[in-house]
């Protein structure tokens, strides 16, 4: 007789064996989706936080840099050098020149930088602090001077001509123009090179193998700037900035700007004739005409703010009856030309200087691109035409 089947017979239990190998395949496969369920979560949230911080408007220009660099370099010394009741220390013409740059950076564009280095000899060095004249961004030590060069009697000088000059230059210290455009052209490199080592542009470069590739196109950029040369009774108008960077958007090698000149008094135009900006006046021994004299109300330096207001003002709406002026005395250059520019033992007062830059600029080494620019009311000014040089 066939017994019935009991339940255990038909189903027959797993090992513990099996039942181990169920439990690990289970648990495996709940990490594993896990694992991919995290992975995905945590590639959503980088692919979305990357995305909304590396916007293409947010990734910055590649040169943010000004494209015009111009360096405005010029001698400034000091008066009353004993006088400790003096708080300025300045010729009025010199003052007015510092305010009137400090006008005009107001109003410079956004393409252009301008650094203003003051360039010094150690006697003007010690008066003239920083305090005294902060509009000069850097302040360079000159180390020669006709003192130094000629004021000294020597045996060798014999001709009583000599004697002359020493004599002259024992009392009077003036400046070498020649050292005084290499104090422009030191600063403009140095700030060239800091400006772009702070880039990291070279650094990154270097990092990918590829600095010396492009190291001719950053020779080029670190070059790339303009030496402006004037002497410290050269004035600027309120938007000369804006008036110079129009022609260093010519890519001229150099120019120069003749000044408009404000008479402070009736006086008989010294040749050749003279011009007023906007027609030409007699210059038959006549005086010249009251609108033609400067009055200004402010005659002495002065920490009023109001009053140098003033007086800028004063200047501008003089300006229109300036008259023009045949002498040179704001020379810009450009990089590529500065380091052939040599005037020797030059320095200022000394009339040959100005024919000097003239002929060096003009017909050698821009004669292609060089520029003289007439005396026009966004240029440069002086008050006064003594010419007691």
């Amino acid at each position: 007789m066939n017994a019935k089947a009991s339940p255990s017979a038909k189903q027959k239990k797993p090992t513990i064996g099996t039942r181990a190998q169920s439990r690990f395949w289970v648990m495996a496969t709940l990490t594993t989706l896990t694992a991919l369920t995290a992975f995905t979560a945590l590639t959503a949230f980088n692919v979305y936080f990357l995305a909304a911080e590396v916007k293409p408007e947010q990734i910055p220009a590649k040169d943010t840099k000004p494209k015009f660099k111009l360096v405005h370099v010029m001698n400034i010394y000091a008066t009353n050098k004993d006088d400790e009741s003096d708080p300025i220390h300045q010729p009025f013409d010199q003052w007015l020149t510092l305010q009137s740059i400090e006008r005009a950076k107001k109003y410079m564009p956004a393409d252009l930088e301008m650094t203003l280095v003051c360039a010094l000899l150690p006697s003007d060095m010690q008066i003239l602090t920083p305090e005294l004249i902060p509009q000069c961004d850097r302040r360079i030590l000159l180390e020669q001077s006709t003192k130094i060069e000629y004021g000294k009697t020597t045996p060798w000088k014999t001709r009583e001509i000599e004697e002359d000059v020493a004599r002259h230059f024992s009392k009077r210290e003036l400046p070498f123009y020649q050292e005084v455009i290499e104090a422009g052209i030191s600063v403009a490199r140095e700030s060239s090179k800091q400006t772009f080592a702070s880039s990291g542009s070279r650094g990154l470069q270097s990092l990918l193998g590829t600095n010396s590739t492009n190291s001719t196109e950053e020779d080029d950029e670190e070059e790339d700037f303009y030496i402006m040369l004037t002497n410290a009774d050269i004035g600027l108008t309120k938007y000369f900035y804006n008036f110079i960077l129009g022609v260093m958007r010519e890519k001229r090698q150099a120019f120069v700007i003749n000044r408009v000149t404000l008479p402070v008094e009736k006086a008989v135009p010294i040749l050749p004739p003279k011009k007023k900006i906007h027609q030409r006046h007699n210059n038959n021994g006549n005086l010249l005409p009251d609108e033609s004299v400067f009055k200004p109300t402010i005659k002495e330096p002065t920490n009023n703010k109001t009053d140098i207001d003033t007086l800028l003002q004063e200047i501008d709406a003089s300006l229109d009856h300036g008259l023009e002026h045949p002498g040179h005395d704001c020379f810009v250059m450009h990089s590529s030309i500065v380091d052939q520019v040599y005037l020797g033992k030059q320095f200022p007062a000394y009339s040959p200087i100005a024919c000097s830059l003239k002929t060096i600029l003009g017909e050698i080494l821009a004669k292609d691109t060089y520029l003289r620019i007439p005396s026009n009311k966004d240029g440069t000014f002086h008050v006064g035409d003594d010419r007691n040089w």
